[in-house]
């Protein structure tokens, strides 16, 4: 009787638990929820609809900065330029320390911005927040015709943003072949 009651009682916590961690998550004062992987979010996920603006590929911009935790997860920052130009900064817990140059080709450069325009990267959020501490943030930063927008991911899926913007961070790792740059543990410098 007692362990039936005591389960019922660790039930009951947990879910409040859950229920409160759900109320936790709020980006820029909203409480969107979270969008499953291929699934379209929804328009709370969203900020107001803002075009893409003109320009061309040579005005193109892109920043992605990962930041510190409470581990040893990779701080740096890499930004690609229209021209194919890439400028890394290692900071902590990546193989390559310090400044580096570098060029992809443009047509990496090309296919990333056509991610941006199709991800609506101009109407996102300027921050997804989560309710979880010691986690590391992605700050990406996109300057297009002089015009830039700033997104800032803590934790960000958690806290409804959309699996589009998400990708893109991982899309400007890939362009710019930051794999290589960060390593492995065991070739990080501190």
């Amino acid at each position: 009787m007692r362990l039936n009651a005591f389960a019922t009682l660790a039930a009951a916590g947990l879910a409040l638990g859950l229920a409160t961690a759900a109320l936790a998550v709020t980006p820029q004062g909203a409480t969107p929820r979270p969008t499953p992987p291929g699934r379209q979010p929804t328009e709370e996920q969203w900020g107001p609809a803002r075009p893409f603006p003109a320009g061309t590929l040579r005005s193109a911009r892109i920043r992605l900065e990962r930041t510190a935790c409470y581990g040893t997860c990779p701080v740096y920052s890499v930004e690609i330029h229209g021209d194919g130009t890439v400028i890394w900064n290692g900071e902590r817990f990546v193989k390559a320390m310090g400044a580096r140059r570098y060029r992809i080709p443009v047509a990496k450069v090309r296919a990333l911005a056509a991610r941006f325009r199709a991800a609506r990267f101009y109407s996102a959020l300027e921050a997804y927040e989560g309710g979880v501490t010691d986690l590391p943030s992605a700050n990406l930063t996109l300057t297009w015709g002089g015009v830039s927008k700033s997104v800032r991911d803590y934790a960000g899926l958690m806290a409804g943003m959309p699996h589009a913007v998400h990708d893109l961070e991982l899309a400007v790792d890939e362009a710019a072949g930051t794999k290589a740059l960060i390593g492995g543990p065991q070739q990080w410098r501190r």
